[in-house]
């Protein structure tokens, strides 16, 4: 997408779009490419495999805990 379809549906103005845009492609979260006068962005899956290594780790830390709250509160119901 261009800097103006990211931020058509949104409030903000293109310039601030772009600021978070820098953000995400410098975390390598997107790529952008120029392609004449416009720069598309586009998402890099690759990027997101340090976050999906996050939640997996801590993962392991929350399920069985959740699954018990889950179970307590559900035991509670009539």
């Amino acid at each position: 997408m261009t800097i103006g379809q990211v931020s058509e549906p949104s409030y903000m103005k293109r310039a601030r779009v772009k600021k978070h845009l820098i953000v995400l492609s410098d975390g390598e979260l997107i790529t952008v490419e120029a392609r004449g006068r416009e720069w598309l962005n586009r998402i890099n899956p690759r990027g997101f495999a340090p976050v999906f290594d996050w939640f997996t780790f801590f993962d392991m830390f929350w399920h069985d805990p959740l699954a018990q709250l889950k179970s307590a509160i559900e035991g509670d119901r009539p």
